[in-house]
């Protein structure tokens, strides 16, 4: 009898423990998505300013600048997406819990369930392209400015 109360107690640790890691996971994607989504924009806004400026008559290094803001504005694009899916996800999930609570039918709770699990591997992969759009933004970005200031950099 003892042995059952220790394994349950086992069991309920370990998956009270799996749903707050789950949320925190959450939690950090979200707060990553969000520097991702800012920090290009800032690029992007900082190339328009750049662009609109009377003093400038040229852009030094026209093909890494304009790269810069095609990998930015991707990368808006991705964590744009991120965020719809996200909110599709949350939907769906809380739907299936819903249903539960109210005794739907299992065939329609394992159907939405496959469907926010859907959601959240797109999800990832989306996050992930976000990302390395971002990176590649940023890394042209700064070859940009070195290359057009390289002379000042001598």
């Amino acid at each position: 009898m003892i042995n059952d109360k220790t394994e349950n107690r086992k069991d309920s640790s370990a998956y009270e423990s799996a749903i707050r890691w789950q949320a925190y996971a959450r939690e950090s994607r979200t707060a990553a998505n969000s520097h991702y989504l800012a920090y290009s924009a800032a690029i992007l806004a900082l190339q328009s300013t750049i662009l609109v400026d009377d003093e400038v008559i040229s852009i030094a290094w026209p093909i890494s600048f304009a790269l810069a803001g095609i990998f930015a504005f991707l990368s808006l694009i991705f964590g744009s997406a991120v965020v719809l899916v996200r909110l599709q996800d949350a939907r769906l999930t809380a739907r299936v819990a819903r249903y539960r609570y109210t005794n739907k039918s299992q065939l329609q709770i394992k159907a939405m369930r496959k469907r926010a699990d859907n959601c959240s591997g797109l999800v990832n992969k989306l996050f992930i392209w976000q990302v390395i759009s971002f990176a590649s933004a940023a890394l042209l970005f700064v070859v940009w400015v070195v290359g057009s200031n390289i002379c000042k950099l001598i």
